[in-house]
Order: C-alpha cells, then sequence, then structure tokens
C-alpha cells in the first residue's frame, strides 16, 4: 500500500506541474531506453504522446485485475 501511495502521489505532482504550465505537454524528454516494437512511444515521444499511450493502455490491466479477481471468487469456472 505504501508502494501505491508513493506511486500515485508522484503522478498527481507530475500532474499538477502539468497543469500549471500546460506548454510542458510538448516537451521531448530524453529516455534512454530501448524502443518497444509494440508501444509505439520512443525516445523523441513528447509527454502528452506518453500519457495518452498510458491510458490507452489502462483498461487492459484492470480488465485483467477484473478477470482475476472473479476467478479467485469462484464466478468463473473452468470447464
Amino acid at each position: 500500500m505504501e508502494l501505491l501511495k508513493k506511486s500515485y502521489d508522484s503522478v498527481i505532482q507530475v500532474l499538477e506541474i502539468i497543469t500549471a504550465n500546460p506548454e510542458k505537454l510538448l516537451d521531448q524528454p530524453y529516455l534512454n531506453f530501448p524502443t518497444f516494437s509494440s508501444a509505439g512511444l520512443n525516445n523523441q515521444s513528447t509527454i502528452l504522446e506518453m500519457l495518452l499511450h498510458q491510458f490507452r493502455h489502462l483498461p487492459s490491466h484492470t480488465g485483467q485485475i477484473y478477470y482475476i479477481a472473479k476467478m479467485r471468487k469462484g464466478y468463473l469456472v473452468w470447464e
């Protein structure tokens, strides 16, 4: 829980900075990571592109968590 709290605090802090300075959405932070072919992001991506990618990606994981929770509760049965 503590890790989740720290993570969300970091996200809120970044969103507050962007709210105060909307021009930062077009910044291109250099992330020294290899490009993932499936990610669609690279080291020239803007902050806006990165945020949109995260928001498009989140529902799939939410669905996975929901599915696993239903399995654990016994609402889904393998036949």
